[in-house]
């Protein structure tokens, strides 16, 4: 029994030696591959809390002109400072919003891709059905 556990050694040891850099190197590129789209998916992720922030600051502000336009009578808001707190934040949130825009394009991704968009059934049928040269009789 000990000789066939030492042929299986033997044999591993053997397949390591011969294949071990490559699965090596192959574990090193998915490594990098997947940290590459855990950055990509980050990005994404911050732009969209970006948004969603930027967008309930837009309608705070839309809420707040409202009811002071509405209830108070007040078309004037140059003076008031909540007012002017909401357009600073959405300032802020607009800056936000581009600078994670142009980080995204920096690691070579635009911000309306889907990294894990998947191909269309469609799409996948088409591209099992091999092209034909048919040709009509008689041409």
């Amino acid at each position: 029994m000990s000789k066939v556990f030492d042929d299986i050694k033997n044999f591993l040891n053997d397949w390591w030696i011969k294949n071990g850099p490559k699965v090596e190197g192959m574990v090193k590129t998915t490594a990098e591959k997947a940290e590459h789209l855990t950055q990509k998916t980050r990005l994404k992720y911050d732009l969209y809390q970006a948004g969603r922030d930027l967008a309930k600051a837009y309608e705070e502000l839309g809420e707040k002109v409202y009811h002071d336009m509405s209830e108070n009578k007040k078309f004037d808001f140059s003076g008031d400072d909540d007012i002017q707190v909401l357009m600073d934040r959405i300032v802020l949130g607009e800056k936000k919003v581009q600078e994670i825009r142009d980080e995204l394009s920096q690691v070579g991704m635009s911000p309306e891709e889907d990294p894990f968009e998947e191909e269309a059934p469609e799409d996948i049928a088409a591209a099992d059905v091999p092209e034909t040269d048919e040709t009509k009789p008689g041409e």
